[in-house]
């Protein structure tokens, strides 16, 4: 099917704009939604790369757009009555402990089930906060990524907290469950990340001549067991799938991930009778990936009082941990 929409165009006067305030500038006959909507499903590419609505142009940059009609994104959010772990809650924000298996928001084909459908559920009045489609959302965690996540429920708060995230002050720390040990045992990793040149669904370390956009990430090791460790992980910047891309970058792949690392395998230092005794069970059940949004840090948006949430485990989480600590009891330390 031919595009009802297509440009390719080098940026030069534009520099420091936002993308989708860009491509709704020179195309004033789509909408602002449906342009973010376009950028959500890589319709519109800068360099090849998935870029976020508001990245910032730079200099140079090439956007093309190609945006069809098969693609459209059903913006009517159906409340879906969706189990919710609230953490927090008062007239401007909710701060939820998201469980693993759930999409934070609808795209292309996928319109029930997601967070956001369970948000509109239990807040009908947030249908018409910030982004169509994304209604309240400041921020994300993957499918499969548990743990602590905030929404706003009115213009204000969106506003002011999607600032908070652009200008880096939300504080989020992660736990993770990684294979191997690393040495040093706490460290930085600084290390661009921009679009996988051949994969498109992927992102990966890339030079930042090429594209690749600052990203950092501080680890230290909090436990460590036969062929595993526990570790604790501050993001400075929040690219996407920026710690599971990173440690698999260092060598020490988050447990569980099937598009970065190991997937759920048998690290060597485990025997197999010692892994098929329990550990390998644990490991089996996890859904998808052992990361998990442990600790978020903001300003609250009216009061302006900082605010600090950390988010328990979730069982998998939790049992795999357990199932590891069990095991270095029985084997002897890493």
């Amino acid at each position: 099917m031919e595009p009802t929409a297509s440009l390719e165009l080098a940026v030069r006067e534009a520099a420091g704009e936002r993308l989708d305030k860009f491509v709704s500038q020179l195309m004033p006959h789509i909408s602002r939604s449906r342009i973010q909507r376009a950028i959500e499903t890589g319709e519109i590419t800068v360099h090849g790369s998935l870029e976020r609505a508001s990245y910032r142009l730079r200099r140079g940059d090439v956007v093309r757009v190609e945006i069809g009609p098969e693609t459209e994104v059903e913006t009517d959010i159906v409340p879906d009555d969706i189990p919710l772990d609230i953490l927090y809650e008062d007239e401007d924000l909710i701060v939820l402990n998201k469980q693993a298996g759930l999409i934070v928001h609808p795209a292309p084909g996928i319109s029930r089930g997601t967070l956001v459908n369970g948000l509109v559920a239990h807040c009908p009045a947030m249908k018409s906060t910030g982004v169509i489609g994304r209604p309240g959302l400041v921020h994300r965690l993957d499918k499969d990524t548990t743990g602590v996540i905030v929404v706003a429920k009115s213009e204000s708060a969106h506003m002011e907290l999607s600032e908070q995230i652009r200008l880096r002050q939300v504080d989020k720390t992660y736990h993770a469950v990684c294979y191997g040990l690393p040495d040093p045992s706490e460290g930085v990793i600084n290390a661009p990340i921009g679009r996988h040149p051949v994969d498109r669904k992927k992102m990966a370390v890339i030079e930042e001549s090429r594209r690749g956009r600052h990203a950092l990430s501080r680890y230290r090791t909090l436990e460590t067991y036969p062929g595993m460790a526990l570790l604790e992980v501050d993001i400075e910047t929040g690219r996407t799938h920026q710690i599971r891309v990173h440690l698999n970058h260092i060598g020490h792949s988050v447990v569980g991930d099937p598009q970065y690392g190991r997937g759920k395998a048998r690290p060597s230092e485990i025997q197999p009778r010692d892994w098929d005794s329990g550990v390998g069970d644990v490991v089996e059940r996890i859904p998808g990936q052992a990361l998990h949004a442990y600790r978020l840090t903001f300003r609250h948006p009216r009061s302006e009082e900082i605010m600090t949430f950390e988010a328990p485990w979730k069982d998998h989480f939790k049992e795999l941990v357990e199932a590891l600590r069990e095991l270095t009891r029985e084997l002897g330390p890493a």
